[in-house]
């Protein structure tokens, strides 16, 4: 079957001013892949640094020229940016001759197909682990101003190629968009004798909480047991329950992003049952890092996906996001040997920006001490977006996500209060302490019931 790629028009606005150029230019597709068709955004071109440590944009006069390292960078920085179920969908080259035409231009472009997929399965917390089973290169001639497509399978070592429709539409595509929080507030415990920096476990942290958003219950507007529904359907379901008129349902359907056509994600944790208290284990741990804070998220999806899609698009989304937070925190730090016994890391929050042409948020990370007007020029060289300082939204409050590192030695301490409370006389059993919180949570409770009836 022949993929099919729908794409903005202003990706080609994008290949037209990059066409003016000599030589061979190349870049990244921005988009959301389905079974059916994928759906392309926006098209950035491939930057890489210079000696003075700023950044230009690629273009050679070979494309054999064009080096795998300018990918892997740019990718990552890429990648962040998008939120869940958004991912570089391939490449795009610009230039004067037909790269699949030439048997070393083409080993060349298998080459660089390689790359990238080999770059996002390094990575899941900022890849995804829902990357795109075919990746697409469009080649756009600088002369003719026409384009070809082709699709390669990255599941097959020998990158098979096929052709692939790639078809410019005016209309923008539309979008159904997912809101959600996500809090923090946990503990993660650590049994090593050594003591351990925030850049040594920093996988080890979004190991932890990635298992903790798999074990959350995600709910899409109060709906999470029909996997299979499509948002369409959730979304009807949702006006037939407000009692809106078939008149009115047809108005919503014309008018694009109103209200109905936003969703809301509710994430329910599991507590502990009391029926498992006696399946813990009890440790000693010797450090241990606090999450505090929330992490808010906005995911965008096509009109056919479905319940399980959307749901795996803002795990994916809260994932990204934390994970982005600790790589741009940990290469920000410029020492990592402080001797105290516990610090506080405040992490980047999440601001957010319109790419116009399609309604997509992109994001970038912000500092207390940076502007908006260093998110504009960030947003300006990684994503090649034109935005105004009034156009960046933050989607947080300063200082709203942070670790607390302890690395005391929390066996000593929990020693010593064993001992202190050895030194204290008492006639009362050591039960009487328990049987009296549980009266008095029982009493509590009673207490707030009668207040709410009466």
């Amino acid at each position: 079957m022949v993929k099919t790629v729908f794409a903005d028009e202003n990706i080609q606005n994008v290949l037209y001013a990059v066409s003016v150029k000599e030589g061979y230019t190349p870049g990244f597709i921005i988009g959301q892949p389905s079974e059916k068709k994928d759906v392309a955004i926006h098209a950035v071109v491939i930057t890489r640094l210079q000696d003075d440590f700023s950044s230009t944009q690629c273009c050679v006069n070979e494309f054999g020229q064009i080096e795998e390292n300018w990918l892997k960078v740019h990718l990552k920085n890429v990648s962040r940016s998008l939120s869940g179920g958004m991912y570089v969908l391939g490449l795009f080259i610009v230039g004067p001759k037909d790269i699949f035409a030439d048997k070393l231009n083409l080993q060349k472009v298998r080459s660089l197909i390689n790359t990238i997929h080999s770059i996002s399965k390094s990575n899941i917390y900022i890849f995804g682990s829902n990357q795109p089973k075919n990746l697409i290169v469009l080649y756009f001639s600088s002369q003719s101003k026409k384009f070809l497509c082709k699709s390669f399978d990255v599941l097959n070592m020998s990158m098979s190629m096929s052709p692939a429709n790639w078809k410019f539409i005016k209309q923008p595509t539309s979008w159904y968009r997912i809101d959600c929080q996500y809090n923090l507030d946990t503990l993660l415990p650590y049994f090593s004798e050594k003591k351990i920096f925030l850049k040594m476990c920093k996988f080890q942290i979004l190991e932890y909480f990635k298992k903790n958003i798999d074990d959350c219950k995600f709910f899409i507007n109060s709906i999470t047991n029909k996997r299979n529904t499509s948002l369409e359907e959730i979304r009807d379901i949702k006006i037939i329950r407000s009692g809106l008129q078939e008149k009115k349902q047809k108005r919503l359907d014309t008018e694009g992003h109103k209200y109905f056509n936003i969703f809301k994600a509710m994430i329910y944790k599991w507590g502990t049952n009391e029926n498992d208290v006696n399946l813990l284990e009890i440790g000693n741990a010797q450090g241990k890092i606090n999450f505090d804070g929330f992490i808010s998220s906005k995911v965008f999806l096509h009109k056919s996906a479905t319940l399980e899609e959307a749901i795996t698009a803002v795990k994916e989304d809260l994932l990204r996001s934390f994970a982005a937070r600790l790589d741009i925190h940990c290469d920000s730090l410029q020492e990592d040997s402080s001797t105290n016994e516990s610090m506080t890391h405040f992490l980047p929050r999440r601001v957010v920006v319109k790419h116009e042409a399609s309604g997509i948020l992109f994001t970038d990370y912000m500092f207390p001490d940076d502007t908006k007007e260093d998110i504009v020029n960030s947003v300006k060289e990684q994503l090649g977006i034109d935005v105004t300082p009034e156009l960046v939204i933050a989607l947080e409050s300063d200082h709203q996500a942070k670790l607390k590192e302890s690395w005391s030695d929390c066996l000593n301490k929990q020693r010593k209060e064993t001992q202190k409370a050895d030194l204290v006389p008492s006639n009362k059993p050591s039960a009487f302490l328990i049987y009296s919180l549980f009266g008095a949570s029982i009493v509590m409770i009673i207490s707030i019931a009668i207040h709410f009836l009466v």
